[in-house]
């Protein structure tokens, strides 16, 4: 794999976890315009102002302002850091533990760093631009790794300690930090993953632009948080598709040109019962076989759960150079067969312009209802195992096939690279 570097992160000096708090974001992606301008009502110094900048130039600015006015302050030695989550999830504790490093970047075709997913050519060039003005990652890339306790004898020894940082984020996560400047402890950790490849969780876009930079300005490293993809703490979400506008098909055709192929079953959606029958239908996808999706189309009060039919396998269906087992994936057949064999939308699913990722089912949910969007597609979450079977067939999967959770906080620990320093 590529090496992996300690380095002095950047940090916000806060007076204590409440005003810390108020200065950090989550990743740019999940933020909405009423968010950004929530997060900046609670402190004019919250990052958000340089992961969303009004203008790339003015991130830049703002960047440097904080860190020659002493409200970002820089680690004294280059370390390794100690990166916690704890959540609960259907009320049992999740606590996952990942390193951060910087990486040595590596162009993909030397398979050291392998992609899953595809990505999307304008959210790559913001990135970028935004990279290119700051010199800054302010949320690390997230890799997983198959690794075989590789860092568990070093996160042992730090975890009785106090952590640097301890921060709760809007949805109740804990993140905390532990410093790991040990030069032995160190040169463990770079012992420990020298051979093995890492695999890009999330940050495609990120990755991707900080190579496009580096070819330009020679940069070598990118910020990143490494898991161990065997940690039975690493929770893989789904994320949902929104349909703005189906051409030349009202919401009837949709239903009829579906059931073909697929089994309905039906659910009341009307108010005021609506998002009360919700849970309820999410639980029911949850213990439906593979290939079962949620659908709710506008100007109808009722929620289908359709599931692929068994005269119809995937394989059939979906044409292209494609192994079966890419065939087989929920996104893949949502993609390529609903999408642009049944709907024919195949010319907008890449430029993303009629089809929105979501996380939030209750808001999509309205959305469709509020006449916003015409269809929700609801998914089961991707396994890990099937992430790293198409990787290993150096396969690509769908835009957006996985949403891994807990994602690290902006803001929290910064890596500005300069002349004089990795």
């Amino acid at each position: 794999m590529p090496a992996i570097v300690p380095f002095k992160a950047y940090y916000f000096d806060a007076r204590d976890k409440k005003e810390l708090e108020q200065l950090l974001a989550p990743p740019h992606d999940v933020i909405s315009p009423a968010e950004r301008s929530a997060y900046l009502r609670e402190s004019r110094d919250n990052i958000v102002q340089i992961i969303l900048p009004d203008s790339y130039p003015k991130a830049g600015e703002i960047l440097n302002k904080l860190i020659e006015t002493g409200r970002l302050i820089q680690q004294k030695s280059p370390a390794f850091y100690i990166y916690k989550t704890k959540h609960y999830q259907n009320g049992e504790m999740h606590e996952r533990y990942g390193l951060l490093a910087i990486v040595k970047l590596s162009k993909f075709s030397e398979k050291q760093i392998i992609p899953h997913e595809r990505t999307f050519k304008k959210v790559t060039e913001g990135r970028y631009n935004l990279f290119r003005e700051t010199h800054a990652n302010f949320n690390p890339i997230f890799f997983i790794f198959n690794g075989n306790h590789t860092y568990t004898k070093v996160i042992q020894k730090y975890k009785p300690r106090n952590p640097f940082l301890v921060v709760n984020d809007r949805d109740k996560v804990e993140h905390s930090v532990w410093v790991i400047d040990d030069a032995l402890d160190i040169q463990d950790l770079q012992d420990s993953f020298q051979t093995i490849p890492l695999l890009i969780a999330d940050g495609h876009h990120r990755y991707t632009s900080a190579l496009m930079l580096s070819d330009e300005n020679g940069s070598k490293y990118v910020l990143g948080l490494l898991v161990d993809m065997n940690d039975p703490n690493l929770s893989v979400f789904p994320t949902h598709r929104l349909v703005r506008y189906v051409s030349k098909i009202n919401t009837h055709t949709i239903v009829n040109h579906i059931k073909k192929y697929f089994r309905f079953e039906a659910y009341d959606f009307s108010e005021p019962k609506m998002l009360n029958q919700l849970t309820k239908v999410l639980e029911r996808i949850r213990k439906m076989p593979q290939n079962t999706f949620g659908l709710f189309l506008y100007n109808m009060n009722t929620f289908f759960l359709i599931t692929l039919r068994e005269e119809f396998p995937p394989e059939s269906l979906i044409g292209g150079e494609f192994s079966n087992e890419w065939k087989r994936l929920d996104v893949s057949i949502l993609h390529e067969f609903i999408f642009k064999q049944l709907l024919k939308i195949e010319q907008y699913i890449d430029d993303s312009e009629n089809i929105a990722y979501i996380k939030n089912l209750e808001e999509a949910v309205q959305s469709v209802h509020n006449g916003l969007y015409q269809a929700l597609f609801i998914l089961n979450p991707t396994k890990v195992e099937q992430v790293l079977q198409i990787t290993q067939g150096n396969e690509i999967m769908p835009h957006k096939s996985t949403y891994f959770y807990p994602k690290p906080l902006s803001g929290l620990i910064i890596y500005k690279w300069g002349p004089n320093e990795v």
